[in-house]
This record gives C-alpha cells, sequence and structure tokens, in this order.
C-alpha cells in the first residue's frame, strides 16, 4: 500500500517515532508525552535537591545573608540549635522564620531550628523562661540566649515604615552564645559625660557588658574592666580621678577610649593624655572641601588604614565629625607607636578663635587635620608597664544617639572598641526596609504594555487556537 493510501485509510505517521497508529490509538502518543514532561519534572527536582541554586531577585535583596553573618556561620565552634517559641500572632515571626531557614541553609549543618508551639510545649517555655510569645531562644552546648519580639523588629524608620533588624539580633546573638568571654566596658560618669545609650545598647548586642562609673561614689576603676570610655567631658577630673585611671592604664594594659569635646579647657585630663605623647589643640576642624551639608565644621574624614578603619574604609562608609578638635603626637620612643586614624582635607585649617565667624588666620593650623589616632605602648616601654592601647578622638558629638545613625560613624566607633578589646567587632548590619518603590512609566512606556497585554497577547491565543481548529477539521 502506498503512502497516501496509507493516510486515506485511517493511519498516520508519529512525528517522533515513525510508528503508524490509527486515531485511535492518540492515546499512546499523549501517554508517552506526559510520561516524558513528568520524567523531566522528576530529573530537575533529583538535580535541584542535590544540587541546591538560591537567587535573591527582590532590590532590597531581602533575603540574602550579609558576609559578616555568613562569617560568623562559618565560625561556629561547634552546632548551634534555635527553638521559635511563635504562635503566628506576634510581629516579626515571619520575618525570623524566613532568617532561620536562610541560616541554617547557609551553615552546612552547623545551625539548625524548629518552631515550638507555647501551648503544646509548657515545660520547654518554663525550661528557659519564655513569657512572651514570639520569643527566639539560641542554644549551645548548656548556653541559651533569648531574643523577643521587640529585638528583631527595629521600631520605624524616618519615613515611617517597618524596620526589621532580625539578623543583626541573631548575629550578635551567635556571638554572645559562642564567645568565650564578654568584655566589660565602663564608662565614666560625673564630669557631664555624654549618654551614650545607643552606643551601649550595640556594644550589648556585641557581646559587650557596659556599665556606668562614676569615681563620686566608687574611687577606683573595677578590676573586671576590660574598657574604659571617657565619653566628652565638660569638666576636667580631679588629680585624684587622674590618678586612679593611670594605675589602672599603668596595672591593666590601658585600654581606654577618650573622646574629647570642642571648645573646653581639661587641663588634667589634657596632662595625662601628653603621657602617651598626644597634644589635642584647642580649635576646630574647619574643611571647607569635605564636610557635611552646609555646616564645614563637620568633616567627612578620610580614613588611615588601620585595623580600626579597614572595615568602614571598605565598605566606603562615609563619616562626619562634627565640632572636632585636632590632634598631634609625637615622635614614635619609648615605646609608643601612633597611628593617624581620621584625617581632614588639605583644604582644611584648625580655627582657634572660636567667637567670630571661621576664618584662616595666621594663628590657625592648616591641613590636613588630624582628629582621630591610635596609641600602642609595647611591653619594652617600661618594665612596670604592661603592653596598653589608646584611641583618642577629637570629637564626642559622632558618637550621639542621632550620629550613630550613620553607618561609619558606628561601624568606627565599634571597630575601635573592638580593637581595644583585641577581638572582632560586633555585626552592625543595616536594618531591612519594607521598599514600597513606584513604578513610574513614560507614555510611550505606557502605550506599549497597553498594546502588548491587551492587544498582542490576546490576539496570540486567538491565532493559536485558529490554527489548531483548522488543522483538526482537516485531518
Amino acid at each position: 500500500m502506498t503512502l497516501p493510501k496509507l493516510f486515506r485509510s485511517g493511519f498516520r505517521l508519529l512525528p517522533a517515532t515513525g510508528w503508524a497508529v490509527r486515531p485511535g490509538g492518540r492515546w499512546l502518543s499523549a501517554r508517552i508525552y506526559t510520561a516524558a514532561v513528568v520524567g523531566a519534572l522528576v530529573l530537575v527536582n533529583v538535580l535541584a535537591a542535590r544540587f541546591p541554586w538560591r537567587y535573591d531577585a527582590t532590590v532590597a535583596k531581602a533575603f540574602t545573608l550579609a558576609p559578616e553573618t555568613k562569617a560568623v556561620l562559618a565560625g561556629l565552634p561547634g552546632p548551634v540549635s534555635a527553638l521559635g517559641f511563635y504562635t503566628g500572632d506576634s510581629p516579626g515571626e515571619q520575618h525570623l522564620t524566613d532568617l532561620l531557614k536562610e541560616y541554617a541553609a547557609a551553615s552546612k549543618g552547623h545551625f539548625s531550628w524548629q518552631a515550638v508551639d507555647p501551648a503544646a510545649n509548657p515545660s520547654l517555655v518554663q525550661r528557659y523562661d519564655v513569657s512572651t510569645p514570639g520569643t527566639t531562644v539560641l542554644i549551645y552546648g548548656e548556653k541559651h540566649e533569648k531574643l523577643d519580639q521587640w529585638d528583631v523588629m527595629g521600631g520605624m524608620d524616618p519615613a515611617g515604615r517597618p524596620q526589621a533588624t532580625g539578623e543583626q539580633a541573631l548575629t550578635n546573638g551567635l556571638l554572645r552564645l559562642t564567645s568565650p568571654h564578654s568584655p566589660k566596658a565602663y564608662f565614666l560618669e560625673g564630669h557631664g559625660e555624654k549618654e551614650l545609650t545607643a552606643l551601649q545598647r550595640q556594644l550589648h548586642d556585641g557581646g559587650y557588658v557596659p556599665a556606668p562609673l562614676n569615681f563620686a561614689t566608687q574611687p577606683a576603676v573595677p578590676a573586671d574592666a576590660d574598657l574604659l570610655v571617657i565619653p566628652g567631658p565638660v569638666r576636667d577630673f580631679a588629680q585624684q580621678e587622674i590618678d586612679l585611671i593611670g594605675q589602672w592604664s599603668d596595672q591593666k594594659g590601658g585600654k581606654l577610649l577618650v573622646m574629647l569635646p570642642p571648645g573646653q579647657q581639661l587641663p588634667r585630663l589634657e596632662g595625662w593624655l601628653k603621657t602617651w605623647g598626644v597634644t589635642a589643640r584647642h580649635d576646630i576642624v574647619v574643611d571647607p572641601a569635605r564636610h557635611y551639608m552646609y555646616d564645614p565644621t563637620a568633616p567627612v574624614p578620610d580614613y588611615r588604614y588601620h585595623p580600626i578603619t579597614t572595615r568602614v574604609a571598605k565598605a566606603r562608609l562615609a563619616m562626619v565629625m562634627p565640632g572636632a578638635r585636632s590632634l598631634v603626637h609625637g615622635p614614635e620612643e619609648q615605646g609608643l607607636g601612633y597611628n593617624d586614624l581620621l584625617v581632614s582635607s588639605g583644604k582644611a585649617w584648625g580655627e582657634t578663635n572660636q567667637k567670630e565667624p571661621a576664618r584662616m588666620d595666621t594663628r590657625d593650623t592648616t591641613g590636613p587635620l588630624t582628629m582621630a589616632l591610635a596609641v600602642t605602648r609595647a611591653p619594652s616601654a617600661s618594665p612596670s608597664k604592661p603592653a596598653g592601647r589608646l584611641v583618642v578622638i577629637g570629637s564626642s558629638a559622632f558618637a550621639t544617639d542621632d550620629a550613630l545613625q550613620l553607618q561609619g560613624n558606628l561601624g568606627f566607633t565599634m571597630g575601635a572598641l573592638g580593637w581595644l578589646a583585641d577581638r572582632g567587632e560586633a555585626v552592625t548590619l543595616r536594618a531591612r526596609e519594607a521598599l514600597a518603590a513606584p513604578l513610574l512609566l513614560t507614555n510611550n512606556a505606557a502605550v506599549g504594555i497597553f498594546l502588548a497585554t491587551v492587544v498582542a497577547i490576546p490576539l496570540l491565543f486567538l491565532m493559536a487556537g485558529g490554527a489548531v481548529w483548522y488543522r483538526r477539521r482537516h485531518l
């Protein structure tokens, strides 16, 4: 039988196989295609399970962990688990659930988690003293760390949008949980020092223990002090207080962070700084080339290479130093080494006449000017004095609660404290914001979208349907 007669007798050739079957055998062709599709889907799922691949298509990268978090997960000393006491009604639970999944995926088996119904598990609630729903408990060996819902949701941003700080809370919780020692940082009070509430909160989140210290009620630096912070006193210290600081510095190695306010005469404190070879000028840095907004007395400094500045410099995070005094150090001798940290531009000057509008004259020091420096004292500097570290910053306003909203200011401050404590800085991640970016279309773009969605796509469906109808009519 010839091929035309074969078709006229009711047979046809399957395109893929060449088999001759009757029209009633079309079920075979359909099942072959179905089996092929199912097989392809099974193969794709097997490959996805064996070789997982993830891509975050969100603009804000809401589902991508920060490099700092990945580094913490990679450095976990042992397996860490998390229990989420979630009811489904507390704010931030979905955000935390998504984060915990990302942590588990990125930890390569070192981090695991599970959700716990508080009503069905009263023994676990009692064991970990969970008092509010939405609490997450991190567990490492016999230690545990609790994070409540307010640690996860960081309030509102200036635009009134919710901020999610769950990643920072979880990562710093892991640091606190797995750290063998929590450095204790004492903040001096009683001389008009600034209340650095946000900085102390960041220290706590980073595994430090901040505490106040007033020599009027406690005439000695506590023996458990790892760091001493002098946050911009406006009144000078008594000589007895300077002696207490000096004795602790000589005995413990002198890990101090000193912030100097502008326009204040502090002869005793400045005299003690000179024993470290540091001189604080009585001026205000004016930088017409690099400053914040329209205020040349709020310079934006350049970073100099040092472990304190490495992270903020690499991330290109700018910082602002309002009301900064310039600093100068002596030659490197008697075991003292110096590193400039923050430097103004060459067009800056140190304004000494603060009663009149800023204008450079012969009494002023020309730039570049140092606004922050680090001092190290080698063990061989003096047989009676151990190795020590000191950071002097010519501004105290840069670390206030408002100023720390700038990531450069926060990162630099935490870097300085981490260097003094001889440990890595706490993770300071920008809060994830809920983005609501409007879609702005030109007239041509709007017309193009209309033609594509309302005209072209329906027309293609009609043409495809007509082609199928025509083919079936002429088989």
